[in-house]
């Protein structure tokens, strides 16, 4: 209506549309109470729903509205609301974008899971139902919270418990598979339910992946022979499945057979199984393989049975005692050895059975076993041998071998040990011992007798020798030096013979030394050769010499030893060649130890050669090819004998090779060592056997000591040939008394006197003399000749040493040592 129209309303009109505009406005104000009131009651509803409620501004996320319960469950207090920013609370702003994400595409969200955190920090699981609202004339977010914590934490705490479950099962089941041990369960028609890895594989014969679960061992035993295999598995044993469910009580079976034709012995222990409302619902088993046990414990009865067959047929005695020693078993052959039952033994201790000399000695013996156990040292097995009583009083001679018995920590647990009857053995070598005392005085009886004959036959022979060689010198007719020369050859012959007795003596005797010495090899050969060259017709026989020239000129030996062996086999071959040559080869044989040299000697001749049936007879001591009283050829039979002795103990053997009417070859080895460049003195045995060159000089004057009248003669006439001036003294006493007035350069002192023996006389002299023949040089001048004779002279304060007979060419050589300058005629 305009304002023109409204002049043109009559005032009935004009008062008619007051009141209704009284009634409108009335109506408005009563509609907008009613609204207020609505908002009012809606709005107390919301703040005290159960419920949290909240109210964030979409524009900058402040919460515009909180209910009673909002602010209780998120622990906010009304006035820092409006502080807070709605994505403080969320744990994961991630989720809080999707939440976002969501409400916008839909403009709406239900039940949105989430995870808030309150004012303290606590998180709180919720399920959010929200919508998209004007509030205070703004786009707003209205959402209700349901709290689900409680039932987040019980669904989690379900899902551990689900998962350690599967996890526990999963470790039962992997233990059940990796033990050795077999391990089912079954129900009550005795089909499987469970089966680990060793019963499928060892017993069953499962294939991969394949399910037993209701299946039974008759199943598998069927198809297993069906198969072709042998399998009695469990045919004749009991039924246990069936014993265990009637019994409703565990059990222990012994169940064996074929499997695949291989026997299987189970040691199984069986169990009723039961739920939880205690009915019998099936049973479970375990079974450990025990064949190889069976095995053993069936070895060892056998073992058992075999060792008590021994015991109790065994004529030794075997025991075993405690740590202290405290028999504890015996073996019935105690009763035949010492008269007392096994029973009556062991009752009684070892000690009680010795006589009271071997008790102590038993007493200390143990005393040093236990010491040696407490220091931690190892007891080896021992012998003990005892003098015990028999029970008759009888007495008895027992070896006793002990051994200590160590337990698997360490720890002593005892002793073990036989006893041996050693009467016989005893008494045997009580016997062997009388014998061994007569032996020895028979050889040291022997041994005087040689030294006492080498002195006595070497006395006489000096002066026989010793004669004949000053003989040579004087002027003598053709057939008178020709008598002199074979009676002087003659005499050389049976000193050779002596000489070979007592070397012969002394090697079986043991008292053969081999020195090893420098050694020039070519003059030591050369001279042999010589030394036969003159007994030889050089028409009839060659003697020659060949040695490898890659043998070196001085070696390290025992020179002495070696000449002997070269004298002894090439006077063999002079002696039994008359015809033909006979030929000195050395060699050298090869050797991987450059520090020695393997020599090899080889004597060869055409001679009489030996027949075989006695060639390895020659070896042996006085053994000749011709024996009888026609023989053609002398000598002790004793040379070969000394060639190996000697060629054995220069490290070497001996060969011979024969045959009758060709002639014979023995070589022989030596081992030598390579000489050391600083070793430069040779050996005196390696050099030229002829007289050396003499130095002129002043007289020297020489005290002969010597009680043989004979003997005195003629040392003091090779002497005076020497040039030397002589003085004799016939007895030590007499010696000592001359040189107490007079100076003398040398003494050659006779060993076996009268009245003051030659070591005697030479002590007094080194001790008693005040003059200068105190430090005089004295050579022994003897006829003995055994091992120890020169090392004796030499202590007692000899200087040298001289055998007798002596002849002109040693003689010279002590006397140039002596350097005393001898004139050579």
């Amino acid at each position: 209506m305009d304002n023109n129209s409204s002049h043109n309303l009559s005032k009935t009109e004009l008062l008619e549309e007051n009141q209704r505009l009284k009634a409108e406005l009335q109506a408005m104000r009563q509609a907008s109470f009613a609204q207020k009131e609505t908002e009012s009651v809606f709005a107390h509803l919301i703040d005290q729903a159960i419920f949290p409620v909240v109210i964030v501004s979409i524009e900058n996320d402040a919460i515009l509205y909180a209910n009673k319960n909002a602010y209780s469950y998120f622990g906010l207090k009304k006035e820092t609301t409006t502080l807070k920013s709605a994505d403080q609370f969320w744990v994961d702003s991630k989720c809080r974008q999707n939440f976002l994400q969501e409400l916008r595409s839909k403009g709406q969200v239900d039940k949105f899971q989430a995870v808030l955190l309150t004012a303290q920090g606590k998180e709180k699981h919720v399920l959010l139902s929200s919508k998209t609202i004007e509030y205070q004339n703004k786009a707003a977010i209205y959402t209700v919270f349901s709290d689900i914590t409680e039932r987040v934490r019980v669904q989690t705490a379900y899902t551990q418990s689900e998962n350690r479950y599967h996890s526990m099962y999963r470790m039962v089941n992997l233990m059940a598979n990796t033990l050795p041990d077999l391990i089912w369960a079954k129900d009550l028609d005795d089909n499987y339910l469970f089966a680990n890895s060793a019963i499928r594989e060892k017993l069953l014969k499962c294939r991969p992946d394949e399910t037993l679960i209701g299946k039974n061992d008759l199943f598998f035993a069927i198809r297993e022979r069906n198969e072709g295999h042998r399998h009695t598995f469990g045919e004749i044993c009991l039924n246990s499945d069936e014993i265990v469910k009637a019994t409703r009580k565990k059990g222990r079976f012994l169940e064996d057979g074929l499997v695949r034709g291989q026997y299987l012995a189970l040691d199984v222990h069986k169990a009723p199984m039961f739920d939880d409302n205690g009915e019998l619902v099936g049973t479970v088993g375990a079974g450990r393989d025990v064949t190889a046990d069976i095995k053993i414990q069936k070895a060892l009865e056998e073992s058992e049975r075999r060792f008590r067959l021994l015991a109790n047929n065994i004529r030794d005695v075997l025991w075993i005692a405690d740590a202290n020693l405290t028999p504890v078993y015996v073996t019935p052959s105690v009763e035949a050895f010492s008269g007392y039952t096994a029973e009556e033994f062991v009752r009684m201790p070892f000690i009680s059975h010795m006589t009271p000399k071997y008790q102590r000695r038993f007493g200390g013996l143990f005393k040093r076993m236990l010491l040696a156990i407490d220091n931690r040292e190892e007891l080896s097995s021992s012998f003990f041998e005892f003098e015990c009583k028999r029970k008759n009083g009888t007495i008895v001679w027992v070896e006793i071998a002990t051994s200590a018995m160590w337990g698997p920590t360490g720890q002593l647990q005892g002793f073990t040990g036989m006893i041996r009857d050693s009467t016989k053995r005893v008494q045997e070598q009580l016997e062997l011992k009388h014998a061994k005392k007569i032996a020895i005085a028979a050889s040291q009886t022997k041994s005087e007798f040689l030294a006492n004959m080498s002195h006595e036959i070497r006395t006489p022979m000096n002066g026989v020798l010793g004669l004949l060689q000053l003989l040579q010198g004087t002027e003598l007719t053709p057939l008178q030096k020709k008598y002199v020369d074979t009676a002087l050859g003659a005499g050389k012959s049976l000193l050779k013979i002596i000489s070979d007795i007592l070397d012969f003596s002394k090697i079986e005797a043991g008292k053969v030394e081999c020195t090893k010495g420098v050694v020039s090899l070519r003059p030591l050969v050369a001279s042999v050769m010589a030394s036969f060259e003159t007994m030889l017709d050089p028409r009839q026989v060659k003697l020659r010499c060949a040695i490898d020239p890659s043998i070196p000129d001085c070696i390290f030996a025992c020179g002495p030893r070696l000449k002997q062996i070269l004298f002894n086999l090439v006077g063999n071959a002079v002696k039994f060649t008359a015809n033909g040559s006979i030929d000195l080869d050395i060699s050298l044989v090869p050797r991987q130890d450059a520090r020695q040299l393997l020599l090899k000697f080889s004597v060869k001749d055409t001679g009489i050669g030996i027949t075989k049936n006695l060639q390895e007879q020659l070896f042996e001591p006085f053994s000749q090819e011709d024996g009888s009283f026609r023989r053609k050829y002398g000598g002790t039979g004793l040379g070969l004998s000394i060639v190996k002795n000697l060629v054995e103990m220069m490290g070497g053997k001996v060969h011979l090779e024969s045959e009758r009417g060709v002639g014979t070859v023995v070589s022989f080895t030596v081992l030598a060592d390579v000489l050391e460049p600083e070793l430069t003195a040779i050996d005196e045995e390696g050099v030229d056997a002829t007289c050396p060159e003499i130095v002129s000089g002043e007289v020297a004057k020489v005290l002969v000591v010597e009680d043989e009248q004979i003997n005195a003669m003629v040392i003091s006439a090779m002497l005076k040939s020497l040039g030397l001036e002589v003085v004799h003294a016939a007895d030590g006493v007499r010696a000592i008394e001359i040189l107490k007035e007079k100076n003398f350069d040398c003494v050659l002192m006779d060993i076996q006197m009268p009245e003051m023996d030659g070591v005697e006389t030479t002590r007094e002299i080194r001790h008693s003399l005040e003059n200068s023949n105190v430090a005089i040089p004295i050579v022994a001048l003897t006829a003995h000749a055994m091992k120890g004779d020169r090392e004796q002279f030499m202590a007692a304060g000899m200087n040298d040493y001289l055998s007798k007979p002596v002849e002109v060419e040693h003689l010279v050589e002590v006397l140039n040592r002596l350097k005393l300058n001898p004139l050579k005629n």
